[in-house]
């Protein structure tokens, strides 16, 4: 950060006009707003099941990829490898995913075990009952531009 910048005296009746409006137009608040909102409805739904939302969508992406390595679902996930790796460590603990090396020793490659596929069954339910929640107020046509707008965001750099 340039300190020089922070050093420079405010016009303040023109900054708190600013300020008034960052709240309701910034990307990052109302985005940030609405995410902590799904995933306490999400954690509420799972809060029976035996697998939490976020080891539910590595389980549906290990599902759908096959058999993918860490670095490959962290990116299809949008999170860091290290993150990744440690939901996928708690999942073999718990007999869900299991590994085999990769092409190099410090890269494996996971699957679903038969105990991995009955948990997202399972999931599957309280999965559907957070979504219903989530978009109970919401036209299929404003989800899926809200998942066009979403997407877009997602491939701003």
């Amino acid at each position: 950060m340039n300190q020089n910048n922070c050093s420079r005296k405010p016009s303040d009746s023109r900054l708190i006009e600013q300020l008034e409006q960052i709240p309701e137009i910034c990307p990052a608040t109302q985005i940030g707003k609405a995410y902590k909102s799904i995933v306490r409805i999400f954690e509420e739904e799972f809060r029976n099941s035996c697998i939490t939302p976020t080891q539910f969508g590595v389980l549906v992406h290990v599902g759908i990829l096959g058999e993918p390595g860490g670095s490959e679902l962290a990116a299809k996930l949008g999170s860091d490898p290290s993150t990744i790796s440690r939901i996928l460590d708690t999942l073999e603990n718990k007999d869900l995913v299991s590994s085999r090396p990769g092409t190099d020793r410090r890269t494996h490659l996971y699957s679903l075990t038969d105990a991995g596929r009955t948990a997202i069954e399972d999931g599957l339910a309280s999965w559907e009952r957070a979504r219903s929640r989530v978009l109970a107020g919401v036209e299929e046509n404003e989800w899926r531009h809200t998942l066009e707008s979403l997407q877009a965001l997602g491939s701003v750099s």
